[in-house]
């Protein structure tokens, strides 16, 4: 990593703690996102497709959710002639 034109150096401790050494100087800086452990259980095959199924449920449209027949958004204007098959007079 530059900083400055200098190299930086990134240390990290078995404890969980991050250093930015520059040289001999540690540098001072922020953790924006740190990391979020992990769940302590991990999801099987099963599990994971019964939570997807779960979800995909609470996603699908209903009656309520539908616009009605005449919604502005199912009201299409009627699209214009083409005149494809007609002959043109002489």
């Amino acid at each position: 990593m530059r900083y400055g034109g200098e190299t930086l150096s990134v240390v990290s401790y078995p404890d969980g703690r991050i250093e930015l050494v520059r040289g001999e100087e540690v540098l001072p800086f922020k953790v924006f996102d740190a990391v979020r452990p992990l769940p302590e259980t991990a999801a099987d095959d099963m599990t994971f497709n019964v939570r997807v199924d779960e979800l995909l449920k609470r996603r699908r449209w209903s009656d309520k959710s539908r616009p009605a027949p005449n919604h502005p958004w199912r009201c299409y204007p009627a699209a214009a002639s083409s005149g494809a098959g007609q002959l043109a007079s002489p």
